[in-house]
């Protein structure tokens, strides 16, 4: 099972071939929104119902964190007020979604999920 956290809609790496077939893939986009209870907890049902059903699967979480609050760019985009709260608004989601993606991972180490 591949987990894709924060990806886009898009991402090449679960993007079904012949070689994936037997791969489960589930994307968590922006619009699924990572740091939701609900969005945990959908993952966690799949994630244990595939444990249920392969023993031995490998589960793989691939995370894809938005950079843009912490980029070189924002040296440039900071020099404006409106620039300054942007950046400050990515950090704060940023934050948001790297503590629910350590949440999750702790909790697949721990095979809590």
């Amino acid at each position: 099972m591949l987990i894709e956290f924060c990806c886009s809609d898009d991402l090449k790496l679960s993007t079904q071939r012949n070689s994936s077939q037997d791969c489960h893939c589930i994307r968590v986009t922006e619009k699924d929104d990572g740091t939701t209870n609900s969005c945990r907890q959908r993952l966690a049902s799949q994630v244990q119902d595939f444990r249920n059903d392969f023993h031995d699967g490998t589960l793989i979480l691939y995370a894809s964190l938005p950079c843009v609050g912490g980029s070189p760019w924002g040296n440039v985009n900071g020099l404006t007020v409106e620039g300054q709260e942007r950046i400050k608004e990515q950090q704060k989601q940023l934050t948001k979604l790297f503590k629910s993606l350590s949440n999750l991972w702790m909790k697949f180490m721990m095979n809590e999920l």
